[in-house]
């Protein structure tokens, strides 16, 4: 969208054509600034701002000129709603004898462009039962906007309906109808139940048991393999009727150690499982008692899920 300053000064001018306001002095100027730094920001391409801009203008000053601008800025940004209403504004001021030519201008290119957007802006109707609680990009629609068609901007929209949120696409155009309402059936009623009085047992194992069969089980493998060295160690001496020779007394002493770790290795695996032992008869068994237990399905407008209780 590119202004002129012709446009500027003919924003001066139209204010005669609302004479019947009789805007405030201060107001006026104050407007006339903010609809120029509206223009300047629409020429460099922030149609963002200058709507920020000429939406402050208009709502000191209402002209067909500032509208005429703002829904173009509207429109620039993807607002067709908010520009086509601010198109069909500029129409709706009442021309006047001493009107400007720009003015009368501004009025009628207006009325073209509403036209023009209308075509593109997208439609939804939301069918919902009264009472619903409904929102759309977080504005809540009323009893009576339910199932009439509702003006959207083309996009992305969140739709919330009892607390689901769901998300709308429209494309330019669009008309579209979102039926949220659900059948009032009422659904078969059916009861899980369990004894009310079932006790079941189950065992509080105390912590002796797994330590006292782990370092069992440990100890009695290591009992076993320095054994094996033990015997091994002992097969290749060279002794006579239970006598060695000084050469094999070094051989000897180590076939005597390994056979000593063996048997405190053995001494621990019998602690051990002795421990095991002893905490299967410290394990107790606790009764527990088990509660009845009931669900029933429902359905309503607003709503589905189970109901349950315990008894």
């Amino acid at each position: 969208m590119t202004f002129g300053r012709a446009q500027v000064l003919a924003f001066v001018f139209g204010f005669s054509s609302i004479a019947h306001a009789a805007p405030d002095a201060n107001d006026l100027s104050t407007a006339r600034s903010l609809y120029r730094e509206g223009v300047e920001l629409a020429e460099k391409g922030d149609h963002r701002g200058a709507a920020s801009k000429l939406r402050a203008a208009r709502d000191l000053v209402r002209t067909p000129i500032i509208l005429l601008a703002l829904a173009k800025s509207h429109a620039a940004i993807g607002q067709l709603v908010e520009a086509h209403e601010a198109a069909l504004d500029a129409g709706r001021i009442p021309r006047q004898v001493a009107e400007t030519p720009k003015s009368d201008e501004a009025r009628t290119d207006a009325a073209a462009l509403a036209k023009k957007l209308d075509a593109r802006i997208a439609r939804l109707r939301v069918l919902a039962t009264s009472g619903a609680l409904v929102t759309i990009d977080g504005t809540k629609l009323h009893d009576s906007s339910l199932g009439e068609l509702r003006l959207m901007n083309p996009g992305k929209h969140q739709v919330d309906f009892e607390g689901v949120l769901q998300e709308v696409a429209l494309g330019e155009g669009e008309r579209r109808d979102l039926d949220l309402r659900r059948p009032n059936k009422p659904l078969p009623h059916r009861t899980i139940e369990r004894p009310k009085a079932a006790y079941y047992t189950v065992r509080k194992e105390s912590p002796l048991v797994p330590l006292g069969f782990t370092v069992g089980a440990v100890a009695l493998f290591g009992g076993l393999l320095t054994g094996l060295v033990t015997v091994g160690k002992g097969a290749t001496l060279d002794c006579a009727s239970k006598q060695c020779p000084p050469s094999e007394w070094d051989a000897l002493d180590s076939a005597r150690a390994w056979g000593n770790v063996s048997t405190g290795m053995f001494v621990v695996a019998g602690a051990g499982f002795a421990t095991g032992i002893t905490g299967l008869i410290l394990t107790k068994r606790v009764t527990v008692q088990r509660k009845g237990f009931s669900a029933q399905p429902w359905a309503a407008p607003t709503g589905f899920g189970v109901r349950g209780s315990f008894e």
